[in-house]
This record gives C-alpha cells, structure tokens and sequence, in this order.
C-alpha cells in the first residue's frame, strides 16, 4: 500500500474538520429549532413515568366534572388544599393544556432542577389549582422537553387549562412580562391585572378584582440564556369540579439527570 503523503494526511484531516462542523452545526439547528433532542428523550421517558404514576393517584376519582358557576369558593380551596398535602415533590399534580402553542404535558409539585427534568413544575411555595390565590409553573424552553419552548408566543386571551383529580381550571391570560430571576412579585395579589392602576388598587385595597386566583407561567429568557425570567399571567376564568375519593399517595420517582 502506499504511504500516505502530507498532502493526503491533511486532506483527510481537512474532511474529517468539515464532517465534525457540519455535524455540529446540525445539532445546533435541530437544538434551536425543537429544544436538545438528548433531553428530550430524558424528559419523554419522565412524562411516561408521570403518567403510569399519575393513573394510580386517580384510580379512585370518581363523579363527571360539574360546571356551575355557584360552586362554593371554600369547597374548592378545600379540596385543594387536601390534595396539596398528599402530593409529595416530583410527583404529578396533572395536566397543563395550552392550545395556542400545542402544549400538553403532565405537570409535577416543586420547581426544582430534579422536578423540572420531568416537566413543568408547580412552585411548592404557592397552592394548587383551586387554593384561592396565585399559583405558578415554570418550565424549560431548551432542554428537557422544551415544554415552555414556545411561551413567548403565547397572546393575551389565550386559553390555559389545568386538569387535577378534583378537576378542571381554565385561565384566561391578561398580559405578559419580562422580570428577573429574583422578582417574586408575579406571586402578589392581582398581579395578573392588566394595568398598574388595577394592580395598584389590589395591592392597596387588599381586594381582588374578580377571582383572587391567576396562574403565571415562568421560563428563562432569552433562548439558552438565564438572565431572565419571561412571564405570562392569567386569571381564573372557569371551574369544573368532580367528587373525589380519598386519594393514594404516589411514589416519586427519580429522572436521571444530564
């Protein structure tokens, strides 16, 4: 066989130099486009775990979901709160539903690197859908599933529904906001009102205008960066609620991190 010459040797090196960039390149597209596929596979395994998990923790739900509009505020906030206490963190509290932008995933208690592998997490440090005040899920926008890749695409009006054991709430959202890392303000009383003079009122009242219930969505921002949080507020617009037997605890279950 023949030796290779230099100029062989640094044409092979040249292609492999090309082959490895293109490589790249490709998996930065595919990463920018629909969140890094390596994740996404962690996470898809995660909500397939949640949802064996979560079949167990509504075995015993039973009753179609009620819509009617004089359900007692303190029945639900109840019947949240009994939920709440079961719930251990990481496991399904149930399903976040965004229309606009195809989202449906199940969604886990806490908000930690741990629960957030999983899927979007609710901030423990708030009630569950129904407590009566303001609750908050955040989620990834390029990794682990990238289930909030798309929400900053999400338009004041846009519906954003919940699904629990107990039941079912639909927010309506009001408006959007760029904060820091560190603003908790998103969890005031009448936060999710659309003008500083509303919330203004809120805030010095005490009183909330309408329902003292909103949902707000966090994720970092920009793309790929952490200096920021964006935030999408909505306010409770609709209830349904089904009569529960007393539920059995699920297991969480630990997602292998990357």
């Amino acid at each position: 066989m023949d030796r290779l010459t230099y100029p062989d040797i640094a044409r092979i090196f040249g292609t492999g130099l090309i082959a490895t960039g293109t490589g790249l390149l490709v998996f930065v597209l595919v990463t920018i486009l629909w969140g890094d596929p390596f994740t996404r596979l962690t996470e898809n395994s995660a909500q397939q775990d949640l949802k064996r998990q979560y079949a167990t923790f509504t075995e015993n739900t039973s009753g179609p979901l009620t819509n009617d509009p004089t359900l007692d505020p303190e029945l639900t906030r109840a019947t949240a709160n009994r939920f709440r206490k079961r719930i251990p963190l990481g496991a399904p509290v149930g399903t976040i539903s965004i229309p606009s932008i195809h989202l449906n995933k199940r969604f886990v208690h806490g908000a930690r690197h741990p629960d957030l592998e999983k899927g979007p997490g609710l901030y423990k440090e708030r009630g569950l859908p129904g407590s009566g005040g303001p609750i908050a899920i955040a989620g990834h926008r390029t990794t682990f599933g990238a289930p909030f890749l798309d929400v900053d695409k999400i338009k004041t009006g846009d519906k954003i529904v919940l699904t629990v054991p107990y039941g079912r709430f639909t927010y309506t959202v009001t408006r959007q906001q760029i904060i820091t890392p560190t603003d908790w303000s998103i969890l005031d009383y009448g936060a999710e009102e659309r003008t500083s003079a509303a919330r203004a009122i809120v805030a010095r009242t005490g009183r909330c205008i309408g329902s003292c219930e909103h949902l707000v969505l966090t994720a970092c921002h920009p793309k790929y960066s952490a200096a920021k949080r964006y935030a999408v507020y909505a306010k409770l617009t609709n209830v349904q609620l089904r009569s529960v037997a007393p539920p059995t605890t699920p297991t969480a279950t630990a997602t292998a991190g990357a």
